[in-house]
C-alpha cells in the first residue's frame, strides 16, 4: 500500500498553518506505512528524511550495503545507450553571484563515453574540460585522453606547475618536457 498525505508542516498557533506533502508506501513483508519523501512548506524535498535541510537532501541508512546503490543517487541516461550511441550525463552547476560569466557552468559527470570528466563552460565538450579520469584509472589534467597514471599537460608557453610560497614571494617551477 502507499499514499499521498497533506499535513502540517509544523507546530501552529494562527489559522496560517505551513503545510506539507508526504509521500508513503509500506516495505515488503509487514510494518506499517513509512515515509519515503517531503516537501516541506518551504520548497525542500527530502528522500529519507523527514527535515530536509537543503533544496533537495537525500539520506541513506543501509549499513548493510556498505553505501553501495541503495544510499546513492542514481543518475542514468538510458536512451542514448539503448539506441546503440554514447550516453551523457552530467550534473550542472552554476553561481550568478559571481565574476565569472553566468552563462556558463561547472559540469561533472559522463561525457559521450566511459570517462569521468570535470569540464567549465557553455557545454560539456572536450574543449571545456579540465579533469579526466578514464576507467583504467588513468588521470588527467588538461588533457582528455591521459596515457599514464597522472597525466598532466599545460598550453605551449605556461608552466606545468608551479609551487608558490604562502608569502607569494617565492616561486618554483617544475618544468618536464
Amino acid at each position: 500500500a502507499c499514499g499521498i498525505k497533506f499535513i502540517t508542516d509544523e507546530n501552529f498557533t494562527t489559522n496560517d498553518a505551513p503545510g506539507a506533502v508526504t509521500f508513503y508506501s509500506k516495505p515488503a513483508y509487514g510494518g506499517g506505512d513509512l515515509e519515503r519523501m517531503r516537501i516541506t512548506s518551504a520548497g525542500k524535498i527530502g528522500i529519507g528524511t523527514t527535515n530536509p535541510q537543503a533544496l533537495l537532501h537525500l539520506s541513506g541508512s543501509d549499513t548493510n550495503n556498505l553505501g553501495a546503490l541503495n544510499n546513492s543517487l542514481l543518475i542514468d541516461n538510458i536512451s542514448a545507450s539503448a539506441a546503440g550511441g554514447s550516453a551523457e550525463v552530467a550534473t550542472m552547476y552554476r553561481n550568478y553571484h559571481t565574476w565569472q560569466d553566468s552563462s556558463k557552468y561547472w559540469f561533472t559527470g559522463l561525457n559521450q563515453g566511459h570517462s569521468y570528466r570535470i569540464a567549465y563552460g557553455t557545454g560539456f565538450t572536450d574543449d571545456t574540460t579540465y579533469l579526466t579520469i578514464l576507467n583504467d584509472g588513468n588521470v588527467g589534467i588538461g588533457t582528455t585522453s591521459p596515457g599514464v597514471a597522472l597525466d598532466v599537460r599545460a598550453p605551449v608557453g605556461d608552466s606545468l606547475v608551479a609551487i608558490i610560497s604562502s608569502s607569494n614571494t617565492t616561486r618554483a617551477e617544475l618544468a618536464i618536457d
